[in-house]
């Protein structure tokens, strides 16, 4: 597949490169060069999609496609992520073999971005890419002229996704508000694949866990979307990614990221600072060096890994199997 990436900020339009991360086919990444162009300026666009287009895509190392710095931050003059994403939309063109789509973006709630598939055009057959270029400058200078066009769908909607199982797949229940939302998602997206959500889930890894730190985590979810990508994956084959990759879904990368997580059960580790955990050995001995306390807590930890993997399975694979 090939991939042209753009971002509409404040009247400008900014057309990077977009790299291709090693050993990947639909994994992208934007580096320099970079250009931005008044979104007004229609020749200067369509010059800078087809430089952006010759340009291609260069290969990316793996460490280089899990950097969380951007270079798109120097140009539009901010200092974070967060701050280039605040009133910014995005599309891209797609390329998979001469059929073409110009997908839109809209800013996750928890961050980073997602498809908004209400908005997906599929272009038709023999559609050149000068001809997509064109319709997606004609969307670009649209949205730049309407505010309340751009402001209607920035954001990703707040109501919650529903929850069950679904056909042909898995969906995973609530569980006491101790899984995160968005790696809950990713994983049941994982389970479910489809070979369309391939590039949306690499992308969401990184978003994920790379980009707050939590590598491990990061390596665990591309492991099992490798192993979601096996040809003729079965059920069984299904409930055993589940399974194993259920406990990365407790609590918050950026905390796993901080504490580190638990080599056996693969939980996040709990603040090792007195006062900030009511589990904490230190803040219940006083650090007597009796660490008693400490295999009770790991102990307790463990089971209640065990636990929730064994009940997310029965609730999740229930149905499929009377």
């Amino acid at each position: 597949m090939k991939f042209y990436g753009c971002y509409l900020r404040e009247g400008l339009v900014y057309l990077p490169t977009n790299g291709r991360i090693s050993n990947t086919t639909t994994a992208f990444r934007d580096v320099e060069p970079i250009e931005v162009v008044p979104v007004r300026d229609t020749t200067a666009l369509q010059r800078g999609f087809a430089a952006m287009i010759v340009r291609g895509h260069p290969q990316l190392s793996l460490e280089e496609g899990r950097s969380s710095v951007t270079p798109l931050l120097k140009h539009a003059g901010v200092k974070s992520l967060r701050s280039f994403e605040r009133g910014t939309l995005t599309w891209a063109i797609k390329d998979r073999d001469g059929a073409l789509t110009i997908d839109a973006y809209r800013k996750h709630r928890d961050g980073g971005w997602e498809i908004d598939r209400s908005r997906a055009i599929v272009l038709p057959s023999g559609t050149t890419i000068a001809e997509a270029y064109d319709r997606l400058i004609a969307i670009l200078q649209a949205y730049a002229a309407d505010p309340a066009l751009a402001a209607a769908h920035e954001v990703s909607p707040l109501e919650p996704k529903p929850f069950g199982t679904v056909e042909n797949g898995f969906l995973m229940p609530p569980l006491n508000g101790e899984r995160h939302e968005s790696v809950e998602g990713l994983l049941v997206t994982i389970v479910n694949l489809e070979s369309d959500d391939v590039p949306d889930i690499r992308i969401n890894i990184q978003r994920v866990f790379y980009a707050v730190g939590d590598r491990e985590g990061g390596d665990a979810f591309t492991s099992a979307l490798a192993e979601a990508l096996a040809p003729e994956l079965d059920l069984a084959g299904r409930r055993r990614i589940l399974e194993a990759y259920a406990p990365y879904t407790i609590g918050l990368p950026v905390d796993a990221a901080r504490y580190g997580r638990d080599p056996v059960t693969h939980v996040i580790r709990s603040p090792r600072r007195v006062g900030d955990n009511p589990y904490d050995a230190e803040a219940e001995l006083g650090a007597s060096g009796n660490n008693t306390a400490e295999r009770g807590i790991f102990s307790a930890v463990l089971a209640f890994a065990v636990r929730h993997v064994a009940n997310l399975t029965y609730r999740i694979l229930g149905p499929f199997f009377g």
